[in-house]
């Protein structure tokens, strides 16, 4: 029986790419779409296998436009796909439309890579042993470094033999207002540390609903 080491790289979502435009309810336009176009470097320097890009469809002024899919379309327009073969992209890369944030891009980005991988990857026989060795996260900010720590060791990356990696694009003094960053993600931090990274029951779906549903009722 072969085996499949899988290096996996999670990039995080962070607003939609439509008609060569962002939209985001953040004005670090130019931050979001270096972070996409980063993508193929990260993945060149850190040898990583298969890449799950995560994001739902977060925006009211494009409904049918997910955040993980507006990474497809940067890398088409600008000649930046990670993978240089269409066989390869197809095989390795990876597209979760359901998180709606960070928590949710760590879980449902995993979930979805785990289903793929097992989808693309199989011999004649279907006997190839998966193995997932690396874990890495690629977000747009690097101040939030703390915060996926946190996700990863609350879903056991940190446990297990698989090493965790995090990559953040983009420092914080290219923030429109650096202050309001970093208090919102403390807020987030000192949260997360209290009651954890993931929500459930009602809590779960009151939050999916206000992230999802209230925005798009006008449409």
């Amino acid at each position: 029986m072969s085996q499949l080491n899988v290096r996996l790289l999670i990039v995080c979502g962070q607003g939609t790419y439509a008609n060569k435009t962002f939209h985001s309810e953040f004005p670090e336009k130019a931050c979001y779409l270096r972070h996409a176009k980063t993508v193929k470097q990260i993945v060149a320097t850190h040898k990583y296998t298969h890449i799950v890009v995560s994001g739902g469809f977060t925006k009211a002024s494009t409904p049918n436009v997910s955040e993980a899919r507006s990474f497809a379309a940067i890398w088409d327009e600008y000649g930046v796909w990670p993978f240089s073969t269409q066989n390869e992209r197809k095989k390795n890369i990876f597209y979760d439309e359901v998180a709606l944030d960070s928590s949710e891009n760590m879980l449902s980005g995993l979930m979805e890579a785990r289903k793929c991988i097992d989808k693309h990857n199989t011999n004649d026989d279907g006997c190839i042993l998966r193995r997932i060795v690396e874990v890495g996260v690629f977000v747009c900010w690097a101040f939030k470094r703390k915060r996926f720590a946190m996700m990863a060791n609350q879903l056991g990356l940190l446990c297990n033999e698989a090493k965790f990696t995090f990559h953040g694009c983009n420092k914080l003094e290219l923030c429109s207002s650096p202050k309001h960053a970093i208090a919102g993600e403390s807020t987030v931090v000192s949260t997360s540390e209290l009651d954890g990274c993931l929500l459930f029951g009602k809590e779960y779906e009151k939050k999916r609903f206000q992230r999802f549903c209230n925005k798009f009722q006008k449409n």
